[in-house]
């Protein structure tokens, strides 16, 4: 891969396919590609490529990659830099900017939370993403976001988004089972099959 900024060529691990295998308690798909380069950063910048940039866009980059606040954004996650600079580029409450704070959480837990102000940025994307996400998806995106409120121990948000999870349901099997698994996890996160890792087995 190439950098956009800088030019620099740099290697990156991918696969021609994958098959799924499950999903764990955070509702990251377990599959067989988990090896692969999940988000390329040029090694000596430090950019995400998450996506591809017009030639607007690489001049706008080029110039906040020499500012201080990129410079602070070097200390953070690489996807917790990657939604500073989408709202850089095209603002903040975009489906964009909603998952790569959710890829982080499944890819860069540790370091992704402990971002300033994370978990207000978190609910104030995730309550715009879920107005936009079909109807079908819906009821897991609001599910695995009352888990991660959960996980950080914040269950008043997590029970609130739990109960509109319910009402949303479908009835299938998996989102029941799940729902059901996140509210006996809540107060009770250090348990094994709480953990953001653990399989979720319907």
């Amino acid at each position: 891969m190439i950098c956009p900024v800088g030019k620099k060529k740099f290697t990156i691990t991918g696969t021609m396919s994958c098959s799924g295998s499950g999903t764990t308690m955070s509702l990251r798909r377990i599959t067989s590609c988990d090896f692969v380069t999940e988000l390329p950063v040029c090694p000596d910048n430090g950019l995400p490529v998450y996506r591809e940039f017009d030639a607007a866009e690489i001049k706008q980059l080029k110039a906040f990659l020499k500012t201080d606040a990129y410079q602070t954004l070097l200390l953070q996650s690489d996807y917790y830099r990657a939604f500073a600079i989408e709202q850089q580029l095209k603002g903040a409450g975009t489906s964009e900017t909603y998952w790569l704070l959710q890829r982080g959480l499944w890819h860069d837990y540790d370091k992704m939370v402990v971002a300033p102000g994370f978990y207000d940025l978190f609910l104030q994307e995730a309550t715009l993403e879920k107005d936009r996400i079909s109807k079908d998806d819906k009821p897991y995106m609001v599910a695995s976001v009352a888990y991660q409120f959960g996980l950080a121990g914040n269950n008043t948000i997590a029970k609130a988004w739990l109960k509109e999870a319910k009402s949303l349901s479908d009835g299938s099997d998996f989102i029941e089972k799940y729902i059901k698994a996140v509210s006996g996890c809540l107060g009770k996160m250090s348990k094994d099959r709480c953990h953001p890792e653990a399989e979720f087995t319907p």
